[in-house]
């Protein structure tokens, strides 16, 4: 049945919810950027289409007749891997957003009872925001965002799929491989925090080694991705340093060309350090020119830097073993300059 006060609100509040989402999603991912916290998927966000506001409308036997007076007609969601980063993200939209509501669906299940898990918060922006010209026409607009772990997510995606959205909808047979699969993602979760606490540990433990007085001894040590990341933040110019650094990679690198301890890293990173940044300042002037040689991210160049750690180091590993030394790795492609 079509509404047509409905349909109209839809019709004239669509585009400008589409314009919210979009500075929502802007605020959120800078937000997570600023805080390093590291998404499992890309932030989701949709506008509710009018088809799925007829059916809400219809299962609710709502006499609804203005689309923003849904929570959910704009939704983003925000999965991340660690149950330690859902709360901080938590922190975040109550300190940064106007919260309207919140409500932990998974707070209702009983021990040995699964079901759909997440955290949905009602939001819009704060006043104080709305008064700025960016902002001004997003006052009346309100959004339903969900906060989950990637676990949470394959659930979730999982249950809609099969359309086992309650306990009470799955065939008795299947019932407990559902409680097992639930288990298993509970464990997912419970262990991905563990080897996130463990390698946060670790890689403090390596920071004070690095001190003078045991530096000595570290540098017998044999490399590993985090003893990497250490090192770097220890040796090379914190200016450098972007969030995200890709170790792995480098890690892989530096195995290929045989620098396998830290007291290695330290002899490469004493020796072509100097030049290295100066081909920074070069490369970063030739960015700066448009140069379609030196392709970078646009916000380090904007703030004064090309090379990235990960990218001084490789820097150097070409001025040790020239130019053409990762033609013989495997998976690389030639012909573009990264930082």
């Amino acid at each position: 049945m079509i509404r047509s006060p409905l349909l109209q609100s839809y019709n004239d509040n669509r585009q400008k919810a589409d314009e919210f989402r979009r500075a929502l999603s802007i605020q959120l991912e800078t937000l997570i950027k600023r805080f390093s916290l590291s998404l499992a998927t890309p932030i989701e966000s949709r506008i509710k289409s009018w088809s799925s506001i007829v059916r809400k409308a219809d299962r609710l036997h709502s006499d609804l007749i203005d689309v923003l007076d849904l929570t959910d007609f704009v939704g983003l969601r925000l999965v991340f891997l660690f149950s330690s980063e859902v709360a901080r993200a938590q922190e975040l939209i109550n300190q940064y957003l106007d919260v309207i509501g919140h409500e932990d669906k998974g707070h209702h299940l009983e021990v040995g009872e699964f079901g759909y898990k997440s955290i949905h918060y009602d939001v819009r922006f704060k006043k104080t925001w709305c008064e700025l010209p960016t902002f001004k026409d997003f006052d009346r607009f309100r959004a339903e965002i969900q906060v989950r772990t990637l676990s949470q997510h394959t659930w979730a995606v999982a249950s809609r799929l099969l359309q086992y959205h309650q306990e009470a909808a799955v065939p008795a047979p299947i019932q407990r491989k559902m409680n097992i699969l639930a288990a298993v993602l509970e464990l997912v979760d419970s262990e991905m925090e563990l080897i996130q606490s463990q390698k946060t540990s670790y890689a403090l433990k390596a920071e004070k080694a690095l001190q003078i007085d045991a530096l000595d001894k570290l540098k017998l040590g044999t490399l590993d991705v985090d003893l990497l990341g250490a090192v770097l933040s220890h040796f090379l110019p914190d200016t450098h340093k972007i969030h995200d650094e890709p170790y792995g990679g480098l890690f892989h690198d530096l195995q290929v060309v045989g620098v396998l301890t830290v007291g290695q890293l330290l002899d490469l990173i004493a020796e072509c350090l100097p030049h290295a940044l100066e081909n920074d300042a070069a490369a970063l002037t030739e960015a700066r020119r448009g140069n379609p040689l030196y392709i970078g991210d646009m916000e380090k160049i904007s703030e004064g830097f090309f090379y990235s750690h990960v990218g001084l180091i490789r820097n150097m590993l070409n001025q040790r073993y020239g130019e053409n030394w990762r033609r013989n790795l495997e998976g690389e492609t030639n012909g573009v300059i990264e930082g």
